[in-house]
């Protein structure tokens, strides 16, 4: 029937999709980790940390709360204090570790390793190769189906 192999493929397109949302997202980071490899890394004191998001459920799960973050930083003699970003679980006082632009310190973020971007773009490249496997089996079991039963 026509719909069945409409509903097999629909039951397929998630895993590219998802797939490939993934493989961007490690390509975004790896251009991020470009960017930011003449970085240098200090440390960091939470100024402020307003509520972006409170503590909710979301079925069964207890979400931490989401915290706009505020921190301040020596470079070179100077003090900066700037907005670092959405954090979950931090309080003022807390050290950070940041990373800073060497050329524009009031540039931050949050230093994060290769192997994340490396897992994600791992897992979507799983994702896809699952679902092209989905598809050959598919065609397989209908071609086996076929000669089977013959033309139905």
């Amino acid at each position: 029937m026509k719909t069945s192999g409409l509903r097999d493929y629909l039951t397929i397109v998630p895993f590219f999709l998802f797939g490939a949302f993934l493989i961007i997202f490690a390509a975004v980071m790896f251009m991020q980790l470009d960017h930011s490899k003449n970085f240098k890394k200090c440390d960091s004191v939470v100024t402020s940390a307003e509520v972006a998001e409170p503590e909710h459920y979301e079925g069964e799960d207890l979400v931490a709360a989401t915290y706009h973050v505020i921190v301040k930083y020596t470079v070179d003699g100077k003090e900066y204090e700037n907005l670092l970003g959405d954090m979950l679980g931090v309080k003022v006082g807390d050290n950070i570790k940041i990373a800073y632009n060497p050329d524009d310190p009031n540039e931050i973020m949050t230093p994060y390793t290769v192997i994340w971007p490396i897992l994600i773009g791992v897992a979507g490249i799983v994702l896809i190769i699952v679902g092209v496997i989905c598809i050959i089996r598919n065609k397989k079991y209908k071609n086996i189906k076929q000669e089977e039963f013959g033309n139905v």
